[in-house]
């Protein structure tokens, strides 16, 4: 007799999972702990379209954000298992490469684990599609980040085959993605998921904005590019039950009792209807004083623990994100506006700072005094004549090693950092989720974008500063041939040069502390505007208070840069 063929372990295995949100009550400083699920023992086969189903803000979303490492299960805001330790809860997924052992990955650990990355992609309710890049560069992306990225001519192939069968025309490869249609935007964010090439993916409320018609036709492509893709799990968090449940093989329904059923085959559209429309019991219990205090020190414990090995794992995704194509691309990006956007007016700045100085430095009041045989004369008479040329040669040290240089790097804050902190702010909206998107591709976005720029910003700061000296120095020839009449180009060109010491008319004496000084306060810039863009915002009035604080400070820090290296100059 033939023993029956053992049934396969599960792609995807859920035990042991209580989950509970810390809550702090309006106008009090006590907590509560809502329960989110409890008794959350799911499973799902390799293959398998699965539809998580539930009542709004229960969770389900949280259960997808651990295995996308959006969310940690070790967390001051979330309780597991009542805070029992000695229960571990468990979310194991297995993969099976070809030729190889079965690869067990525990997702509910301390720490992420890095075997997992790069093979779970989502496609959120917001899309999260990157704003500044066209159709193609999006496309492109996910491509480059992908553990198998197609190149050339079989890369050119695949988009041109995914865009047909989207029903999308490759006019709007070179479209911005903020010009398109929601439908479209739609069919952009789905085939930058398959561009990717995830082995698990996770569609968050894909229809949620669609009309009934185009929701079919959303449903309709998201089962074929399941099928195409050869993935070996979908998941779609859905509230459209009814356009769904015709393609889906399993269902995850959480229950208003807070416990996940998983159910295999669905139930009708008619039973989650009504079990949606049931009365959703509270489940709500006061956290103590004690409780909250060991439960966070717990947490800080774990997160203690593995700091070292978390921040060593950001580290080597950083390191190896700049290596891709995308860092020049950004580069390139920053470089134009901090510098050569910021070029013109950097020189008009300049011109007009070198021409009102040295318009209100020799042409000043000094007052007057009585002279026996002449009356009433103005002292700038004696002054200008017998001290114009050190006073000149004075002023053109002056404009280059202080003047000019903190002018421009606070033109620099205020313009370009400014630009910046709203720039990476739009990419942390949570509503929009760029941030998210670019984490979800195994980018960390802080480490991405901050070499970038420290690069432009301390380069562009000494640049600038040098163009809007030159600048400068224009207007102060203008201005002071116009209104001195004892000054010619000659006695300007030899006395205003006298002190600075050209040497090819490149470089001057002190450039190597006004280099130290533009960079340093370019550096500071970079980093008060890196890290108020990157604070996470919830409306406009955050955004603005983000910009007003990094406006601010990057002025005082800029005036403190100055000060501490010109008082070390002066001693030098």
């Amino acid at each position: 007799m033939n023993e029956p063929t053992p049934r396969p372990l599960p792609f995807i295995e859920v035990s042991d999972f209580n989950l509970e949100s810390v809550r702090e009550l309006k106008g009090s400083e006590e907590r509560t702990a809502d329960t989110l699920y409890h008794s959350c023992e799911l499973s799902a086969q390799r293959g398998d379209f699965v539809l998580l189903l539930g009542p709004s803000g229960s969770g389900k979303t949280l259960l997808t954000n651990f295995l996308l490492d959006l969310t940690s299960p070790v967390s001051e805001t979330l309780i597991v298992n009542r805070g029992d330790h000695r229960r571990a809860p468990s979310m194991m997924v297995r993969f099976t490469d070809e030729g190889e052992p079965p690869q067990e990955i525990e997702v509910l650990g301390d720490l992420y684990p890095e075997a997992l990355r790069g093979r779970v992609g989502v496609m959120f309710q917001s899309l999260g599609l990157l704003e500044d890049l066209t159709v193609a560069e999006n496309l492109d992306f996910a491509n480059d980040q992908s553990g198998s990225p197609r190149r050339d001519i079989e890369w050119s192939s695949w988009r041109s085959e995914t865009f047909k069968r989207l029903k999308l025309s490759e006019e709007l490869l070179h479209e911005p993605v903020s010009k398109l249609s929601g439908g479209q935007r739609q069919r952009v964010a789905l085939g930058r998921m398959l561009a990717y090439t995830p082995e698990v993916m996770v569609f968050d409320e894909p229809t949620s904005a669609l009309d009934p018609l185009s929701a079919r036709e959303a449903v309709r492509l998201i089962r074929e590019a399941h099928e195409a893709s050869g993935a070996a799990l979908t998941l779609v968090i859905t509230h459209d039950y009814g356009t769904f449940l015709p393609v889906a093989d399993r269902v995850w329904f959480l229950s208003q009792e807070r416990e996940f059923i998983n159910e295999q085959p669905p139930a009708s559209p008619e039973e989650y209807e009504r079990r949606l429309a049931a009365r959703r019991l509270p489940s709500a219990r006061p956290i103590n004083l004690d409780e909250r205090l060991q439960h966070e020190a717990q947490v800080a414990d774990r997160q203690s623990a593995t700091m070292t090995e978390r921040a060593l794992n950001t580290a080597t995704r950083g390191i190896n994100s700049l290596k891709s194509p995308w860092f020049s691309r950004y580069l390139k990006t920053f470089t134009k506006r901090v510098i050569w956007d910021g070029l013109p007016f950097h020189l008009l700045a300049g011109l007009g700072l070198g021409a009102v100085a040295t318009y209100f430095s020799f042409n000043m009041e000094l007052g007057s005094v009585s002279v026996e045989g002449e009356g009433v004369v103005e002292v700038s008479r004696f002054v200008l004549p017998t001290f114009f040329e050190q006073m000149l040669s004075g002023f053109g040290v002056v404009m280059y090693r202080a003047l000019i240089p903190l002018f421009t790097c606070i033109c620099l804050a205020a313009r370009a950092g400014t630009a910046v902190t709203a720039y990476l702010s739009e990419m942390r909206d949570e509503g929009k989720r760029q941030w998210d998107a670019m984490e979800s591709f195994g980018v960390p976005p802080a480490w991405f974008f901050i070499p970038q720029l420290l690069i432009v910003f301390s380069i562009g700061a000494a640049i600038l500063s040098y163009f809007a000296f030159w600048a400068a120095s224009l207007g102060s020839l203008l201005v002071a041939m116009a209104t001195n009449p004892l000054c010619t180009f000659y006695t300007w060109r030899d006395t205003y040069w006298a002190n600075l010491k050209p040497s090819a008319m490149v470089w001057f004496e002190g450039s190597s502390l006004f280099l130290v000084k533009t960079m340093s306060a370019g550096v500071c810039i970079a980093l008060i505007s890196a890290y108020y863009g990157t604070r996470k915002r919830k409306s406009s009035l955050d955004t603005m208070t983000n910009l007003s604080r990094a406006n601010v400070l990057s002025v005082l820090i800029t005036l403190a840069v100055f000060f501490v290296l010109l008082v070390i100059e002066s001693g030098v």
